[in-house]
């Protein structure tokens, strides 16, 4: 199964953002470079050059019982993903990974604070014994609690972001660092302030589209490549572990959102209403279909950002949305020869189809300039939210 070449400069031009996608495959590729909506990064920089550039605080708001048996943990990890940390709970405590909980999976190059519950009767000492031992791994425990129910996944109300970025450079109109070429029009640092305060402004105004980040395909999108060889290649689909068929079945249904989603943005028509709409209420799951007699008053509830745009994680079900909304949406998935084949397997798997939102928002947005080449942003993101799709507004990663 062959994946369709991208250029790195998708985001960059309207000529190279109308390539083609052939293939479910090439458009999680299509996620590494997905056009952005607010006219391409305006800054290049250093991504993630340590842990501590990427702070992610994970926010719960539950009223914790004080007892009951699952035990509760905040726990803060660095440069570990949250598979890590539940292997290392389960060995801590002996038991099943399945006894533990958690609201949502966090980065690895990064430094994330998350709760997590465990189904046991001891309290946090295994854990504090394990962290003050020769072999600690870079753990801190930050609160301990007993409550009477497991935590699920989406339990949390956002995530909480602050980042840096380190060699903020301007980007010129040929997307190339100004002074990459020893160019005498380098923007100063006043213009390049401007540039991003200007952005800024019309994220935490308009929001950005909703697409899900590069980690959730794998590294160059592998696990879309593996999801479709293990989905469409064989007569019976072959058992799997449940934790890798749930990567799979994620990786690919978010690829095939994400082409949707990025057709959406080269049409201009992301963050606004058409007939048949798919509409998410704001901060919920609820759905509803527009109707033509709805659409003055929805496109005022839109405007208000109390619902969004929506678009379907394909799977056992009809598309809810009708007319013109789910005739381009249909029409953009058909473009796959191998989506029909994709979508029967998804069925014969009883995977529910589902939806997602087109437009995200950002709480709180702010910046402020450590230095003259050193940026750092807040932000507060609804579950689901990938910082990585709003900082593709705003910046373009220098590679080593």
């Amino acid at each position: 199964m062959s994946v369709l070449n991208h250029s790195s400069d998708l985001s960059e031009s309207k000529a190279s953002q109308s390539a083609p996608i052939a293939t479910i495959e090439a458009s999680a590729q299509l996620a590494l470079h997905a056009p952005t909506a607010h006219g391409g990064p305006v800054c290049c920089a250093r991504f993630k050059a340590t842990p501590e550039d990427f702070r992610v605080f994970e926010q719960l708001n539950i009223d914790f019982s004080g007892e009951g048996e699952h035990l509760y943990l905040h726990v803060e990890k660095t440069d570990r993903n949250t598979a890590d940390l539940i292997k290392g709970l389960s060995r801590c405590y002996g038991v099943p990974k399945k006894d533990i909980g958690t609201a949502g999976m966090k980065d690895k190059q990064a430094v994330t604070s998350q709760w997590l519950s465990v189904l046991t009767p001891l309290n946090e000492e295994p854990l504090t014994q394990w962290l003050a031992s020769d072999d600690a791994p870079p753990f801190r425990l930050l609160d301990s609690v007993r409550h009477s129910r497991k935590l699920r996944t989406g339990a949390h109300t956002g995530n909480q972001f602050v980042i840096r970025l380190q060699d903020v450079e301007s980007i010129g109109g040929d997307g190339l660092r100004d002074n990459q070429y020893g160019s005498d029009n380098r923007h100063n640092q006043e213009s390049l302030a401007i540039a991003v305060q200007e952005r800024i402004d019309q994220l935490a105004q308009l929001g950005f589209p909703n697409y899900y980040g590069p980690q959730r395909f794998g590294h160059q999108g592998k696990n879309v490549n593996a999801a479709v060889e293990w989905l469409c290649s064989h007569e019976k689909i072959p058992s799997m572990a449940r934790a890798k068929r749930s990567l799979y079945l994620s990786a690919v249904r978010s690829a095939a959102f994400n082409r949707v989603l990025a057709a959406r943005v080269l049409a201009g028509d992301w963050n606004q209403l058409r007939p048949g709409e798919l509409c998410v209420l704001n901060g919920t799951s609820s759905v509803f279909t527009l109707g033509e007699e709805e659409f003055v008053a929805t496109k005022a509830r839109m405007d208000a950002f109390d619902i969004h745009p929506g678009a379907h994680l394909i799977g056992d079900g009809e598309l809810l949305s009708t007319g013109d909304a789910k005739a381009f949406d249909e029409a953009e998935l058909k473009r796959d020869p191998q989506y029909e084949i994709l979508v029967n397997a998804l069925m014969r798997l009883r995977v529910d189809a589902s939806h997602r939102a087109t437009r995200a928002l950002c709480e709180d947005l702010r910046h402020q300039w450590i230095n003259e080449t050193t940026l750092e942003i807040s932000v507060g993101l609804a579950p689901g939210v990938y910082a990585t799709t709003l900082l593709a507004e705003l910046f373009k990663e220098k590679i080593a």
